[in-house]
């Protein structure tokens, strides 16, 4: 059995559950072709963690509320008790690194960095982020910077950040959909030129489809979420493997 965690830097336990929605979509496609070998468990931030990650402060607050508790050896999210983890923030989260930083650390994904070589390597078509606040912008551009290759090709696919213009927290509010629709196709699309759009915020979880019903088509959406669990299993499968093989 390998054992996931996935990590919601952020105390907002509905978008915990947003992230575990589309995580069991994945397992659930992958059970009817071969049996559970995988035990995924869900870690939403505690006491201290900001309520939404929407900025570079916000980021730092929430990795350093979180990092104690799985560090702590009697927390059941204890770091070396799984084979990989998944920082479930869209950014070059502080996290990722801190975990990758202990000692005999697990495998650690996450989720711009993995959206990014997809996005660019994988799909090989120019592709651009949308996000929550405005904030993000210029951190995600930077960011995205350090993860493209050296290639000039595909350093040439990506054509920016995009806001929406609203916090984390009201992306998933019914109410905001067609907002959220209409930015993409006037900027996103008419004005960059995307054919793939990444939804930059784990506040889009599972939004995927009914953008691609909206839009008719007209461009792939990448679900960071869906995309990183995918690769953490992937990867986490196969090291857990090689290393039983050798014991």
């Amino acid at each position: 059995m390998v054992k996931l965690l996935v990590v919601n830097p952020n105390s907002t336990q509905s978008m915990t559950d947003e992230i575990r929605t589309s995580v069991e979509r994945c397992l659930g496609d992958a059970e009817e072709t071969q049996p559970p070998v995988i035990a995924v468990t869900y870690m939403t931030g505690p006491q201290g963690s900001p309520r939404q990650i929407d900025g570079l402060e916000s980021s730092r607050e929430s990795c350093e509320a979180c990092l104690p508790l799985l560090q702590d050896p009697s927390s059941q999210y204890h770091y070396r008790s799984y084979d990989g983890i998944l920082v479930a923030c869209f950014s070059d989260h502080p996290l990722a690194a801190a975990i990758q930083a202990l000692p005999a650390a697990p495998l650690v994904v996450g989720l711009l960095s993995c959206s990014v070589a997809f996005s660019s390597l994988a799909l090989g078509r120019p592709f651009s982020i949308i996000t929550s606040n405005a904030e993000w912008v210029a951190i995600l551009d930077e960011q995205t910077q350090k993860f493209l290759t050296t290639d000039t090709i595909s350093r040439s696919l990506w054509r920016g950040t995009v806001s929406t213009n609203l916090q984390v927290l009201e992306l998933h509010n019914s109410s905001n959909f067609n907002r959220i629709a209409q930015r993409i196709e006037d900027y996103n699309i008419a004005r960059l030129g995307s054919e793939v759009v990444i939804l930059g915020c784990a506040g889009f979880s599972g939004m995927q489809y009914k953008l691609t019903n909206m839009l008719g088509g007209k461009i792939t959406f990448v679900d960071p979420i869906v995309l990183g669990f995918q690769t953490l299993v992937t990867n986490a499968t196969f090291l857990a493997t090689e290393r039983r093989r050798c014991e």
